[in-house]
């Protein structure tokens, strides 16, 4: 049998009811592609970042809610200093809205301010990222503002002769801070992941990072790289491997890896 597929989009209807994924889903395209399907009379299935490929009249509920949900009841459970809301990796304008649609059930959920909120901020370039900046922080629940290690744009370092896409990340954020430096001192920042430690000896200068998130260490250990200061090994991420169980070896590795972050950050 002959199928007709495409992808999901950003934009969905958030009617907390079940409904068809060609209908969950809105867009000219989606529109489009069913009105196709109709017309040639073949299936259609949808590429859905949540649920994979799905059938078009599978029905679905609104999993940013659910997700919102979810997040607030762990949130409840285990009352953290700091909550993210979710977010869309490298689009400023969704995520915002959905920080905006997450606060609205933070507000109600009695976790404040015993529980403040980190925001992300994401753009596609320097001009959107800056105003995703701005605009989270004059939203007064959140303390803290995280900056992932993907940054998708030059800011002043031309990267475009470099084929080491994680070089280019940590080159990216490291102007990103220096920026930060210069026009907002005194905002707390995360930095959200490590394309590789080395980074870590260009950010420790700046006394508005407050906290960073990265699993490297252990992914290190497992793929059998043992940091040293005078060398933290290769520049390697995607075919690093967190699967556990973890043998005796990768522990002290592990273990290794995690007191040499440490000692660079006192």
């Amino acid at each position: 049998m002959e199928y007709i597929c495409t992808t999901c989009s950003k934009d969905k209807r958030t009617d907390e009811v079940l409904l068809p994924a060609s209908q969950r889903y809105i867009s000219r395209r989606i529109k489009f592609v069913v009105n196709e399907s109709i017309r040639l009379n073949k299936p259609l299935i949808i590429l859905s970042g949540k649920y994979g490929l799905i059938d078009s009249e599978l029905k679905i509920p609104w999993y940013d809610q659910k997700l919102t949900t979810d997040l607030l009841f762990i949130a409840s459970e285990l009352k953290p200093d700091l909550v993210t809301p979710p977010e869309v990796l490298g689009d400023g304008d969704s995520t915002l809205n959905l920080t905006n649609e997450f606060i609205k059930a933070f507000e109600h959920s009695e976790l404040y301010p015993e529980t403040k909120i980190l925001g992300v901020v994401h753009g596609a370039d320097f001009k959107s990222w800056r105003h995703a900046f701005q605009e989270l922080l004059q939203i007064p629940y959140i303390s803290r503002i995280g900056v992932p290690y993907r940054i998708p744009f030059d800011i002043f370092t031309q990267t475009g002769g470099n084929n080491n896409t994680l070089e280019i990340f940590i080159k990216r954020r490291i102007d990103i801070c220096n920026w930060l430096a210069e026009h907002y001192p005194t905002v707390k920042i995360h930095l959200f992941g490590l394309a590789h430690p080395s980074e870590l000896l260009y950010q420790i200068e700046h006394k508005f990072i407050k906290s960073i998130d990265t699993s490297l260490p252990i992914m290190a250990a497992i793929k059998d790289i043992n940091y040293k200061i005078s060398n933290l090994g290769p520049y390697e991420k995607k075919s690093l491997d967190i699967n556990s169980p973890y043998n005796k070896l990768v522990i002290q590795q592990a273990t290794n890896n995690i007191d040499v972050i440490k000692s660079i950050l006192k």
